[in-house]
């Protein structure tokens, strides 16, 4: 039965050729504070990268549905296209949310 030899054959040379996507992709955390040396406030820094953090545009709400992450754009995956990101505000771990031409 050639047909199911073939198969497997195509699959894998699917798999192979096929891009992985960065959606999805975890980065580690990045949150930091420090103290406000005027106030003595803590304030909470959750991007220090040097990658081009940036938030989404002034009208519109940057914070997901779940209320526990907010959603920014940048500069960070290896080909320097903006993306979208969604940052967890308590544990900090950022999440690729989009690929491709912005």
């Amino acid at each position: 039965m050639r047909t199911r030899s073939f198969v497997p054959f195509v699959l894998l040379l699917l798999a192979a050729t096929a891009r992985a996507s960065d959606v999805g992709k975890r980065y580690p955390s990045e949150k930091t504070t420090y103290e406000d040396p005027v106030t003595h406030l803590t304030i909470t820094r959750l991007t220090t990268s040097p990658a081009n953090d940036a938030k989404i545009y002034q009208t519109h709400n940057q914070w997901a549905a779940d209320g526990q992450h907010i959603i920014f754009r940048s500069n960070r995956p290896a080909d320097g296209r903006s993306q979208a990101f969604a940052v967890n505000e308590k544990a900090g771990d950022i999440v690729q949310l989009t690929e491709g031409n912005a």
